[in-house]
């Protein structure tokens, strides 16, 4: 009996300490689990600050330090859009298209909601004059129903097709985007120019109404305004027009215009 009893607390013992070991086996792997998820949020939030860093160096003319943040940024997360089309517009402003398309496009295939990388693909190729291929990127970002900023790409869309020229399609697209964010004033100006040149005088006015609601006088909206009150006879609101370009944009194309025009009548 006490060999048997002997023989079972040994047996006890063991499958204790196996299951003490199998606990904290399992432990440690949840352990490391959580850590490795902690480790890639850490190193995800990292890179998104150095993208974030590299646009700012970008925007101020630092490119080499900008290229720095945004390899870093790959570095620290390959496989992050976000890195990819901000080297890509990277790339694209210091000429190398050829790299700047691979990562505009390495984006679109790593992101999850592709809306905005197929939108950045767009006005890059629009700015290559690739105006068909861009049209498609465009559409293929308004396809993302989890993009929410349509809006931005029905506007990016109609730039775009003014550039073909495609009139009609711009004006579609820009009154898209502003149905579908009424404060898209670039779309609103733009459809101002579009109306005043067929000669729809008073929805050019809506249009250009709209703008100015918006946003501060640029020298491209005053000589708007000075064109087009001259065609409705509003002479006061053209004469305050005339002035506002002289005194804030004195050294605009829009003056020079304004000035082309009173010399030959």
């Amino acid at each position: 009996m006490k060999l048997k009893f002997f023989v079972i607390c040994l047996l006890s013992i063991s499958m204790a300490a196996c299951f003490n070991r199998s606990q904290e086996a399992e432990t440690n792997k949840l352990k490391e689990q959580k850590q490795a998820a902690a480790d890639a949020v850490d190193f995800k939030k990292a890179a998104l600050l150095n993208v974030e860093m590299g646009e700012a160096y970008l925007a101020q003319g630092q490119v080499t330090r900008a290229k720095q943040k945004f390899l870093h940024a790959l570095e620290l997360k390959p496989k992050l859009p976000e890195a990819h089309t901000s080297i890509g517009y990277f790339y694209e402003t210091v000429g190398d298209l050829v790299e700047a398309e691979q990562h505009y496009r390495e984006a679109i295939s790593l992101g999850d909601r592709k809306g905005r990388f197929y939108n950045n693909y767009g006005t890059f190729l629009c700015r290559q004059q690739r105006f068909k291929e861009a049209d498609k990127a465009f559409n293929n970002a308004i396809k993302d129903k989890q993009y929410t900023n349509t809006a931005e790409v029905y506007e990016n869309a109609g730039v775009c097709a003014l550039k073909q020229p495609d009139i009609d399609r711009a004006s579609k697209y820009f009154e898209t985007a502003i149905k579908r964010d009424p404060n898209r004033y670039m779309a609103s100006l733009e459809l101002a120019h579009i109306e005043f040149n067929k000669h729809n005088f008073l929805l050019a006015k809506e249009y250009l109404e709209r703008y100015k609601a918006q946003v501060g006088p640029n020298a491209r909206s005053l000589w708007l305004t000075i064109r087009l009150n001259k065609e409705l006879g509003n002479k006061n609101e053209m004469a305050s027009a005339i002035m506002q370009l002289k005194n804030m944009f004195p050294k605009s194309t829009e003056y020079k215009d304004y000035i082309e025009s009173v010399r030959h009548g």
